[in-house]
């Protein structure tokens, strides 16, 4: 975000701290892709799967369902197909960095897919953009992305 822009930086970290949500129908468009690369960054996932290795699951994890659910309807809104699961770990001892947890809350993960709804939503998040990221997601996702592009033999002009 634009560093002048104090009023969006604080209301954007106000959310994320006190309520652990945005809301996304506040945020400019054009500034969309980039946060929601700034929160798959920090809380996504882009893993290979060991059952099919020719596979990845992306997903973007929060204790907040209706952050996700913002989440949610603004990939809707680019004709993304998502879903989101719970992992129920409420009475369940977790063991955490700094020892064990056992006052632990649900966790929500969107999941991503299938293949062509992995396509766009890369696209999202990487085309026409040079901003931060984090190297090792942006190689897993840019590896599938032009894996998947050939295997399925589809063009695209929007190639991150």
């Amino acid at each position: 975000f634009p560093s002048h822009d104090k009023a969006l930086q604080n209301k954007i970290r106000s959310d994320k701290t006190k309520n652990l949500r945005v809301d996304f129908n506040w945020v400019p468009e054009k500034y969309k892709p980039a946060l929601l690369r700034g929160i798959f960054d920090g809380d996504g996932t882009a893993s290979l799967r060991a059952d099919r290795p020719k596979q990845i699951q992306v997903s973007i994890c929060s204790i907040s369902r209706d952050f996700l659910l913002d989440i949610q309807s603004y990939l809707k809104t680019k004709n993304i197909t998502s879903y989101i699961t719970v992992e129920k770990r409420v009475g369940k001892k977790l063991k955490m960095p700094t020892g064990y947890c056992n006052k632990c809350m649900d966790m929500y993960r969107l999941h991503v897919g299938p293949h062509l709804e992995k396509l766009k939503f890369i696209s999202l998040l990487y085309t026409n953009d040079n901003g931060p990221r984090i190297c090792r997601k942006y190689n897993r996702l840019k590896q599938y992305y032009d894996n998947t592009v050939v295997r399925l033999g589809l063009k695209s002009s929007n190639k991150p």
